[in-house]
């Protein structure tokens, strides 16, 4: 049965807050280009700062959940200077060949494989919600926009935060549970001052931060209606069958293997780490995987924000 309007309102309230919740705890437990237009990005002076506010949007229309998150893997081959930029098949719980290889190198317990897998492989966690852009000061055009916004895992904790529990899943102590907000409702939300600042040459969201509770459009129903009816689908962005966004696991198998030269004689010293153990990877074929160029993975660089769940993964791969 296709969602209303008035069927996602009733979902208001101190019990929509709680589902929304455990649907956020399940998250612990555990290609988009820039040039698409659906999404908003914060845009910044010289120093690298920035600020707008907007407000996080519930559910679209038949989906579940305000959010979707996924992982991608973005590095350069050291030898090759080839791209891999990827999203990873563990966001659509299948087996990945780059979380096989870094599971590989982990387990050797040499150095120079887990520095690798540090400095270059590790999987960057993407979260995308729909937002309505209130006042984005550098691109007035942008106000009253209903957009897509890609975001890390700093905003999450923020996000989590306001919902009334830390980034493990537990909840936060002392606070009275009237005080917590369901960000993501129409009525008892709150707008996100998006506030971005360089911090020794990475992005830092740390200024960040939900305003009080306040009704989107006044409460006036009508144009909340409105606004919710803009909202894109999330679920395309996890997709297991959507074949350019999760392409199969040979086909980037091929790719991670032409991008780090593994089928190329090594050197002794490297004897016992990458090539022995990619000894499974090995192929004979020839396909050509298409060239992306530098200029593809601006989005992917490195900030305070892009750390993922890093550790804790490198701790699972170690025992898998």
């Amino acid at each position: 049965m296709s969602k209303t309007f008035a069927s996602m309102k009733k979902q208001s309230g101190a019990a929509a807050l709680k589902a929304l919740v455990e649907k956020t705890k399940n998250l612990n437990k555990n290609s988009y280009s820039s040039s698409d237009d659906r999404f908003w990005e914060a845009t910044t002076d010289k120093s690298g700062s920035g600020y707008a506010t907007v407000r996080f949007l519930p559910e679209p229309k038949n989906e579940d959940v305000p959010f979707v998150r996924f992982f991608r893997h973005a590095f350069k081959g050291p030898k090759t200077g080839k791209w891999y930029i990827n999203n990873s098949l563990t966001s659509v719980g299948k087996e990945d060949p780059v979380g096989d290889y870094n599971r590989q190198l982990w387990n050797s317990n040499l150095e120079e494989n887990i520095a690798f897998v540090r400095e270059h492989s590790k999987r960057k966690t993407i979260y995308v919600s729909n937002i309505l852009v209130i006042d984005d000061p550098a691109k007035p055009e942008n106000n009253g926009k209903v957009m897509l916004f890609r975001y890390g895992k700093k905003i999450m904790d923020k996000i989590q935060l306001a919902l009334g529990f830390d980034e493990k899943g537990e909840p936060i102590p002392g606070i009275p549970e009237e005080d917590f907000v369901n960000v993501f409702d129409l009525d008892v939300g709150a707008n996100f001052n998006f506030k971005i600042r360089k911090v020794k040459g990475y992005n830092n969201y740390d200024m960040c931060s939900f305003a009080s509770r306040t009704p989107l459009a006044d409460g006036d129903a009508e144009k909340q209606n409105e606004i919710w009816e803009k909202e894109f689908s999330l679920f395309q962005f996890i997709d297991p069958d959507d074949a350019d966004a999760y392409p199969t696991y040979d086909h980037l198998q091929k790719r991670l293997i032409e991008v780090l030269d593994l089928d190329s004689s090594e050197t002794p010293e490297l004897e016992q780490s990458h090539a022995s153990l990619m000894s499974k990877y090995e192929t004979s074929s020839t396909e050509e995987s298409p060239e992306i160029p530098e200029t593809d993975v601006s989005e992917e660089e490195s900030s305070d924000d892009d750390n993922d769940d890093t550790m804790a993964f490198f701790e699972k791969l170690k025992d898998a």
